[in-house]
């Protein structure tokens, strides 16, 4: 053994580390591992926490993008106010492009993912498991901004008088 080296091996249920200058120290193995755990539980509520802003901002985006497109088609939806629309059908229409805008975003991300997943893969850089499980999850937190963040634009679409709109006076 050379002298500065670091000899670390399992003993018993204990980790011994032996240093060059003849100190011993004695460690058991369940310190490490309720620090690995707590380590692991800690960066899962920061990927977390970092998941639900992400989600948030997205939804805010696709809001304000329908909350624009209800503007600039004020006069489409009061024509098919004054055609007999509904204020569901309207209502139901909008909800369904905020929930189309957000489920490909979502599938882009799920194909992205993949991408990566491969690339990295192929390059030995790291390895991985692709399951079905984490792209379901993603692809229903999409359906979920998309219906919650659509709601807003949905009913201000449904809400817009006809007569004004036609007129040019609606927003």
């Amino acid at each position: 053994m050379s002298g500065g080296s670091l000899v670390l091996g399992l003993l018993n249920g204990l980790t011994i580390g032996l240093l060059a200058v003849g100190l011993v120290l004695v460690y058991k193995s369940n310190r490490f591992l309720n620090l690995a755990h707590a380590q692991m539980g800690t960066l899962s509520a920061l990927l977390l926490a970092i998941s639900i802003v992400a989600l948030v901002a997205g939804g805010l985006v696709i809001m304000n993008v329908m909350v624009a497109s209800v503007s600039q088609r004020s006069r489409e939806i009061g024509l098919r106010r004054a055609m007999g629309a509904r204020e569901s059908d309207i209502s139901r229409q909008f909800l369904l492009e905020s929930l189309f805008v957000a489920l490909g975003g979502g599938t882009v991300g799920v194909v992205a993912g993949i991408a990566i997943a491969a690339v990295l893969g192929a390059a030995g850089i790291a390895s991985s498991r692709i399951t079905w499980v984490p792209f379901a999850v993603a692809l229903a937190a999409c359906v979920a901004v998309g219906l919650v963040f659509g709601i807003h634009p949905a009913r201000k679409a449904a809400r817009v008088d006809p007569s004004a709109s036609l007129r040019g006076r609606a927003a």
